[in-house]
């Protein structure tokens, strides 16, 4: 199949190979609803499907290369229709030298200079360049949407110059047609000026109006005695007190005036509102010069869509705040100001609370609805002199200026830093619960590197193997043997040593990691207790846990059969712990742990009795074990409660016909008592401390040799 012409051709000018991939990663073909959304209501049907054109990208490594791609593209009239530009590349031309000799082979081509730097101000460069409105400011890092909707606004640019371009040559072509003909047939010339959409006027070089067009007249309201009984400089004035500035339009007609020969294009705005694109040529007759023809075109339509195309580059097309890459170029000039001045301002960061549950409960529709209800409020509460952006999502940012307490200096002197750092007091807000906020503090920055570099020697603890299992076991009382034993996660890090679970774990639920980490666990438990058997040793359960969180990420029942099928371990032998606040957290629980004991695996409540499980509860969900939390077990014989706790528990456990284990058994007291009380499996360090695999092999060597007779005194 043949390959489909490109719409337009974008040329890449920078000297990192990373930003060249990336720009073609965002610009070829992308599937953005919200790009191609935006288009057809901006373009109403005059688009095609999808929005975003059919680009061709070319990169060049520097200056010299991209200026030899030009030229060639322009000899094989494939011209650019936009170019990205580096300021910054290696020794040589620089983006800003490129970019004057870009415009001396293409005036037409769009460039966008691309930098993160401040080697050149905005001044200098259009002092250097010229003020053009061909030449745009990009900062790195790009914002995807932005960078779009840039491309797609400049590409429609270029490609309306062209189209005005072939439309004035067309135009000049008639033009010189008309002239040439104008003494065979009058009439033929007036019924082609009538026939344009443009208002037509010919002058001679006597200044008298020797041709106009009703178009003309009706479009400036021209009276005809100025056109019949005027010269034509007082019609050209008539006009130039309809133009915004019109010391600029005389101006340009006295110009022209003194150079008959000169060709001109100029773009008026005029009081009324609407846009002249405005054309004069020499007028010419068998290689004279006899007067000048003036072509008056209105661009104000295709104007406004320019405007609303800068307009959307440069703002959030939902909320119509001001987007990313907007408030950056605002907040930087902001710290430029302030610096000379010796002002102060504030940066405030907001995120809406519990804003995902908004869009999957009522919908996006809603969401979207919120956010720009939000946007409203906020425009509402600032000052006029005040900047409002949606960075994206939930996430809203205000810069406030001239506040009694401030932010900058003293909290960063650079965007960047001030934006880490107000986004790090908002998180702080919603770690305090939220609907609340905080002034940022650089304690604040500790503690978020703090977990950063938790997170990462996780990551690495799970990648080099540094999480080892140690193995508790859990005894019957009565039958005075083990009958199960639990697994305990420990992390052995190279610098602080050997860390519990209270001391990673729940940082580990909160990020993400417990779904590697449980498995990990899972598979590890499930193989030793194996290898146990396999050995001749007598068959145990082995108990391990699962939080919350991975019932939430994880197909527990898939990833159990799998490991078991993986492992050869009988299901019988596994017994999954889970603790109250999961069993009440997940309302979908329950036949989760329904098709875990369709599988032949044992299911144990943990640390019960701790506030969260009801009696009704325990009913529906098909619990084997209850496990009541060692808390209970530490005040007996001291006086309190606990001791009529434990018999109730026991008493309901029996009548639920449930097993009942009891964890932080540490003394004789301790398991004469729940001996008394008829509770038959314990836990704790009176019986034994959390073994090695090795430990925990000869102790159940030991009860095999005394043919499972463990002496419990």
């Amino acid at each position: 199949m043949k390959k489909p012409e490109p719409d337009f051709r974008i040329l890449i000018i920078d000297d990192n190979l990373s930003i060249h991939s990336d720009f073609r990663k965002v610009l070829i073909n992308p599937k953005h609803q919200e790009l191609n959304q935006l288009s057809q209501a901006m373009f109403e049907g005059l688009v095609a499907e999808d929005m975003l054109p059919n680009f061709e990208i070319d990169s060049a490594f520097n200056g010299l290369e991209g200026l030899q791609k030009i030229a060639q593209a322009s000899a094989a009239n494939k011209p650019y229709a936009l170019a990205f530009v580096d300021v910054l590349m290696p020794p040589g031309m620089d983006g800003v030298e490129a970019i004057r000799q870009i415009f001396a082979l293409d005036h037409d081509m769009q460039v966008v200079i691309c930098t993160a730097y401040t080697d050149y101000s905005w001044e200098d460069t259009v002092n250097y360049l010229g003020n053009t409105d061909n030449l745009l400011l990009l900062k790195k890092p790009f914002d995807l949407v932005a960078v779009r909707q840039l491309t797609c606004a400049l590409a429609r640019k270029w490609q309306l110059i062209q189209a005005s371009r072939k439309y004035s040559e067309v135009l000049k072509q008639q033009v010189e047609e008309r002239t040439g003909s104008l003494q065979k047939s009058l009439s033929v010339v007036k019924s082609t000026l009538e026939s344009s959409q443009d208002g037509i006027l010919v002058i001679n070089n006597e200044n008298k109006i020797v041709e106009y067009n009703q178009k003309l007249l009706k479009i400036f309201q021209v009276p005809k005695e100025m056109i019949h009984e005027k010269p034509a400089s007082a019609l050209l004035q008539f006009v130039a007190k309809m133009v915004l500035n019109p010391t600029e339009f005389s101006k340009k007609i006295a110009d022209l005036s003194r150079d008959a020969h000169t060709f001109s294009i100029e773009i008026f705005n005029f009081v009324d509102g609407r846009i002249f694109e405005v054309y004069t040529q020499p007028h010419m007759m068998e290689d004279a010069h006899v007067g000048r023809v003036w072509n008056i075109h209105d661009v104000t339509q295709r104007s406004r869509l320019e405007k609303d195309l800068h307009h959307q580059a440069a703002h959030d097309f939902l909320t119509g705040l001001y987007n990313r890459s907007s408030f950056l170029e605002f907040l930087q000039k902001e710290i430029c100001d302030c610096t000379k001045k010796e002002n102060q301002f504030a940066i405030l960061f907001f995120d809406l609370d519990h804003f995902k549950l908004i869009n999957d409960s009522l919908s996006h529709a809603v969401g979207d609805d919120l956010l720009c209800a939000v946007a409203k409020r906020l425009q509402q509460a600032m000052r006029n002199n005040d900047i409002v952006a949606r960075l994206g999502g939930d996430e809203f940012v205000v810069l406030i200026r001239g506040v009694g307490v401030s932010f900058y200096p003293k909290n960063g002197s650079s965007a960047e830093v001030l934006l880490r750092n107000a986004d790090s007091a908002m998180y702080r807000a919603k770690e305090n619960g939220a609907n609340n906020f905080q002034i940022y503090s650089e304690s604040y920055n500790q503690k978020t590197n703090e977990r950063v570099d938790l997170e990462a020697e996780l990551r690495t603890a799970l990648i080099e193997d540094q999480l080892f299992l140690c193995y508790q076991p859990q005894y019957n009382l009565r039958e005075n043997r083990i009958i199960a034993s639990e697994a305990l996660v420990r992390w052995r890090h190279p610098v602080k040593g050997v860390l519990l679970p209270i001391d990673f774990i729940p940082f580990a639920d909160e990020v993400g990691l417990m779904g590697a980490i449980g498995e990990r666990v899972l598979r590890n438990a499930c193989y030793q207790n194996k290898a146990w058997q396999d050995a001749g040793l007598d068959p145990i359960r082995i108990t391990v846990n699962f939080t919350a969180q991975q019932f939430k990420q994880q197909d527990i029942c898939e990833l159990v059969v799998n490991v078991l099928e993986e492992t050869r371990l009988s299901p019988e032998y596994l017994e999954i712990e889970i603790t109250e606040k999961v069993l009440m957290s997940n309302a979908n629980i329950t036949p989760t742990i329904s098709a875990l004991k369709t599988l032949g695996v044992s299911i144990a409540l943990d640390n019960f009795g701790t506030g969260y499980a009801s009696i009704a509860c325990l009913n529906k969900a098909p619990i084997d074990r209850l496990k009541i939390d060692s808390s209970f077990v530490q005040t007996i014989q001291n006086e309190t409660d606990d001791e009529a706790i434990i018999r109730a528990v026991i008493a309901m456990a029996a009548s639920l016909n449930l097993q009942v284990l009891v964890e932080g058994v540490e003394t004789m007291t301790q398991m004469n008592f729940l001996k008394m009380q008829h509770c038959a499996e314990v836990q704790g360090f009176y019986f034994s401390y959390p073994l090695s695999a090795t430990e925990m092999g000869f102790l159940l060597q030991a009860m095999k040799l005394k043919r499972g007779v463990v002496q419990i005194s």
